[in-house]
């Protein structure tokens, strides 16, 4: 009894350093055993660099991985696994190197759909390519945390995409001041790379951006896309113009203005006033009041006098032209609200250097937005119309009520006014004029490439 009463205390300590020792080998297991994971995950062999070569290919693509560097997919080459993309046609340009960094800025709004690639497509022959490989050079420093993949191609048969943003060509400026300069222009790339983009991207949705808009739907659809799948964004663009002048008078955010704007996509839009209608949230008395005017006024000034819109656009543009930007712009800040939506953009495209088109870019990733919701949205856009869907017009593109979906889009039921049905009529026949004035334009070129080909 003694002896275990003199032994007990140094048995307790003896335990005790044998559980400590046991702890401090666990530990340092368990201590070797992370910092080898963490070393194993951090040294996974990269993808050996090869570099870049000093010109492309016919269908080669520049690859930017996200987080990885860059490199060449061979034409026909496919990225394994499931990504959803998106192809900007004429991203070297002003209009869509704004849609780039529109796009990648909201990458998260299409987080649910997985990897993501924006392939960004420009041609040879010119800066394109140095452009398009600095932009993306600048949008992975910019959002390296969330940057989708990003290619690069300078040939429109290597464009393979889920949506293809047409943005090519022309746009209105001091060389193009008129829509009938542009129809001259981008007429005959219109007709050469909607066959082109067809042979891989039969079901792709196609935007176009580019002008003039119903051209450019007509030559989609005979290129073999399904008018379902093809819109031209002008429509949308006015209507949020439109929209913005109406609320800012009525003192109100846009967003709680509604309203369309359809026919052609230019001087000779037609803004629908009975379509407009402000959200109870904030319409209060003097407000509706204020509206039910501003509606009243619009409605007598139809069916709309073209020509004499025509003839003032052109005095704001060739104001701005001449650096008389203020005045110029007073004489915009005259007109009534729907006026002010169709001319004031002769005071911006005009004005001083070519700037970014930001409201256009903002325009086209609203519109994805909602085409990849899973909701359907009523938004106005330019469609094919190939059987009278909207007032009887048969064989052309006509800027429409349309129902956006992840299926495409389709003519959507609207109510209107027959002073407006009226108006939109005789703005389908602007849209034939242009339309023939392309067609002739292409034609042309057409006969002097024979020429030349024989000679």
């Amino acid at each position: 009894l003694l002896k275990s009463l003199i032994l007990q205390p140094y048995l307790e300590i003896a335990i005790m350093c044998l559980a400590r020792c046991h702890a401090c080998t666990l530990g340092r297991s368990l201590r070797l055993a992370t910092s080898s994971i963490g070393r194993s995950s951090f040294n996974v062999p990269a993808r050996s660099y090869v570099a870049l070569p000093d010109n492309l290919k016919n269908g080669e693509i520049i690859r930017y991985p996200h987080r990885g560097r860059a490199h060449i997919l061979a034409a026909d080459e496919h990225v394994p696994g499931q990504h959803f993309r998106i192809a900007v046609v004429g991203a070297s340009g002003s209009v869509g190197r704004q849609t780039a960094i529109s796009l990648v800025s909201k990458r998260r709004k299409f987080a649910g759909l997985g990897p993501m690639t924006v392939q960004f497509v420009g041609q040879r022959g010119d800066h394109s390519l140095a452009t398009l490989m600095g932009l993306c050079s600048e949008l992975r420093d910019a959002y390296e945390e969330f940057c989708p993949h990003l290619e690069v191609a300078v040939d429109i048969e290597a464009v393979q995409a889920n949506m293809i943003i047409y943005e090519a060509g022309a746009g209105l400026s001091k060389q193009f001041p008129t829509h009938t300069d542009l129809a001259r222009a981008n007429a005959d790339m219109f007709g050469t790379d909607a066959i082109g983009l067809f042979k891989k991207n039969q079901g792709s949705i196609v935007l176009v951006v580019s002008n003039p808009s119903e051209f450019g739907v007509d030559t989609f659809v005979q290129a073999g896309f399904r008018p379902q799948q093809v819109m031209g964004v002008g429509p949308f663009l006015e209507s949020l113009r439109f929209r913005r002048e109406i609320a800012s008078e009525l003192g109100v955010p846009r967003q709680h203005v509604s309203g369309l704007v359809l026919g052609a996509h230019g001087l000779a839009m037609v803004p629908c006033w009975s379509t407009v209608h402000m959200s109870s949230i904030v319409a209060g008395p003097e407000k509706v009041e204020l509206l039910e005017q501003l509606k009243a006024d619009g409605l007598a000034r139809m069916p709309r006098d073209v020509q004499a819109v025509r003839d003032l656009a052109y005095k704001v543009r060739d104001l701005a032209i001449a650096d008389k930007t203020l005045a110029a712009s007073a004489l915009v800040n005259k007109q009534p609200a729907d006026i002010r939506a169709t001319v004031r953009r002769y005071l911006s495209f005009f004005s001083g250097p070519y700037y970014p088109r930001i409201g256009i870019a903002e325009a086209v990733v609203e519109i994805i937005s909602s085409i990849l919701s899973g909701r359907d949205t009523i938004s106005a856009g330019t469609l094919h119309c190939n059987a009278g869907q909207f007032l009887g017009v048969t064989g052309h593109a006509i800027g429409a009520p349309v129902i956006l979906s992840g299926h495409g889009f389709e003519i959507a039921p609207v109510d209107l006014l027959p002073i407006e049905k009226e108006s939109l009529l005789a703005s389908a026949e602007e849209i034939k004029s242009l339309s023939n004035t392309a067609v002739a334009t292409r034609l042309f070129k057409l006969i002097k490439r024979k020429a030349r080909e024989q000679a």
